[in-house]
């Protein structure tokens, strides 16, 4: 399929639709990904209470159950996937039966199987290899053919993964992704998913809300909570590096999908 005939197929997918519910993965690229698509949908007119967001889990890509029974609950008129690397196809094949559309943003390998699920789907990977009638595949670039080339937020996006390796070590881009990564991925011992998925919703307001990256990083500056969990996540890890490393995770590897079981610090965050 060709680019432009895969952004008409997006753009018309997403035509008069109001209520929304998006999945992100909760890294800088999901988040800015979010962030941009939000910025869309309500230049079409879709009011931002309309617009429900979920954090994917970090580990297994997939919603929690919590949060899946109340996207099964709800009546949205479309389900949006950005940057969730899906490997539980039983779980889209719920979403996919029950809302229409479903449509996946991703840059990581193709699963096999999701061909078999009606939905639309954008991936950088395969860009113009797939031509089902179900499965229009491009590049994530799409995602931003809305937003002005030059604007700071296409980098902060990842059109292509992490953001951070893709930036320059000292940029005020690479600063701002590494705290996106860190307060987004990283869980607190025993926190609730209400906790969590409230901070990571709320990193990408201060997206939607800062003017420029030095606003969004002095948004989190000000933020005493963030600054202070920011700072709490950055000493544990460098305090407990060694012991960290020894940990030697597990790497499980599926359909060129790579796995990372959870690694915990010392003084109380999962990474």
């Amino acid at each position: 399929m060709e680019f432009e005939a895969a952004k008409k197929a997006l753009i018309t997918a997403l035509a008069g639709k109001k209520s929304f519910a998006i999945g992100y993965h909760p890294d800088a690229d999901g988040i800015a990904g979010t962030a941009l698509l939000i910025k869309y949908l309500k230049k079409q007119g879709a009011a931002r209470e309309e617009i429900d967001l979920y954090p994917i889990n970090n580990l297994h890509r997939s919603f929690s159950e919590t949060h899946l029974n109340q996207i099964m609950a709800a009546k949205y008129d479309a389900i949006i996937y950005i940057d969730c690397a899906i490997s539980d196809n039983e779980q889209i094949s719920r979403v996919a039966a029950h809302f229409k559309p479903v449509i996946c943003i991703d840059h990581h390998h193709y699963q096999r199987g999701l061909e078999a699920i009606p939905h639309l789907y954008i991936n950088s990977v395969d860009f113009a290899g797939m031509t089902k009638p179900d499965l229009f595949t491009t590049s994530k670039l799409m995602h931003a053919m809305f937003y002005d080339p030059s604007d700071d937020w296409l980098e902060l996006l990842g059109l292509e993964g992490d953001v951070v390796i893709q930036s320059i070590k000292g940029s005020l881009i690479y600063e701002a992704a590494q705290r996106l990564n860190m307060l987004g991925l990283v869980e607190e011992y025993g926190a609730s998913l209400k906790v969590v998925t409230e901070r990571r919703n709320g990193l990408v307001a201060l997206l939607l809300d800062a003017e420029d990256v030095s606003d969004l990083l002095r948004r989190i500056a000000m933020d005493k909570q963030l600054e202070s969990l920011y700072e709490d996540i950055i000493g544990d890890i460098a305090a407990n590096l060694n012991v960290l490393k020894q940990a030697k995770p597990k790497l499980t590897f599926d359909d060129n999908k790579i796995f990372t079981h959870k690694i915990s610090t010392v003084k109380g965050f999962d990474i």
